[in-house]
């Protein structure tokens, strides 16, 4: 996604939002917490440890194979492997339990996940807004739902519009018809639909029953396009153009009058780049 230069090393946006939400958070609860500030504090950092582990466990475990092989690199956190929406279904639960257990803390835990929560998600959001430099078509490799590694940047060469979903979000759901309907009509344009997070197993069955027609299914287990993208929210659509510059992005779910106009400003994009580089 970027990253910042700290004169010794080169860290993640991401990262460096996650650690500001953190202290954030804890800044929250010992500011709401009092008396109890020390045990809010606590509490916590074991919610934040506990959704850590959570996206850690849940992309090993979606790896099992490869990470079979190697079991000792299961702990190398560097190499970036979190499924983010696992970390925030636990955080939320262990939210939820330790709020139901502790009364008193309950208002003071809330507002601290839910706040940070909000600083991050919104941090990513306005980082990708600011950016000055132009978004590019990832380089990254992604598998295929018979298991086959694939990399995205060889669908380039066509305008390509890249849906990001999962089959446990509703509004992912309910735009699918449409996206499939828009990939039977524009031949001349790439659909790559994204799944995140999930095994090809239970895409796979998802698909049978509820969208056969749907072509260029691709598996995100590590979450990588999202942090791309500038992204954690499901659904978003994203528009690239055939050179790989991002020419919109939608975040939430697509109206057939949404896709269209997306799609009509596109194929736009991309006659008017042609013409100018005639030139």
């Amino acid at each position: 996604m970027g990253s910042v230069n700290l004169g010794f090393a080169a860290v993640s946006i991401d990262l460096v939002l996650f650690l500001v939400a953190t202290v954030a958070g804890l800044l929250l609860v010992t500011a709401t917490a009092a008396p109890d500030r020390r045990r809010g504090a606590l509490l916590l950092m074991r919610i934040i440890l506990i959704g850590v582990i959570a996206a850690r466990a849940f992309h090993v475990y979606l790896d099992a194979e490869r990470y079979g092989l190697e079991p000792w690199t299961a702990g190398r956190l560097t190499d970036g492997g979190f499924i983010v929406f696992a970390g925030f279904v636990a955080a939320a639960a262990a939210t939820a339990w330790y709020a139901w257990r502790n009364r008193a803390l309950r208002q003071p835990l809330v507002l601290a996940v839910a706040g940070p929560l909000l600083i991050w998600g919104g941090g990513l959001n306005v980082f990708w807004l600011l950016r000055t430099d132009q978004l590019q078509f990832p380089t990254f490799t992604l598998m295929a739902l018979d298991d086959k590694p694939v990399k995205v940047e060889d669908f380039l060469g066509r305008p390509i519009v890249v849906n990001l979903w999962a089959t446990w979000c509703p509004p992912c759901r309910r735009e699918m018809p449409v996206l499939g309907n828009a990939q039977q009509r524009h031949g001349d344009i790439t659909f790559l639909f994204v799944n995140q997070g999930e095994s090809g197993r239970l895409v796979r069955e998802y698909l049978d029953a509820r969208a056969p027609q749907i072509r260029n299914v691709l598996l995100d287990v590590a979450g990588q396009f999202p942090v791309h993208a500038g992204t954690q929210a499901l659904p978003v659509t994203l528009f690239f153009s055939d050179r790989g510059i991002l020419h919109g992005k939608h975040v939430g779910e697509l109206t057939a009058s949404t896709l269209e106009q997306n799609i009509a400003s596109l194929k736009a994009a991309g006659i008017t780049s042609r013409q100018t580089s005639a030139y």
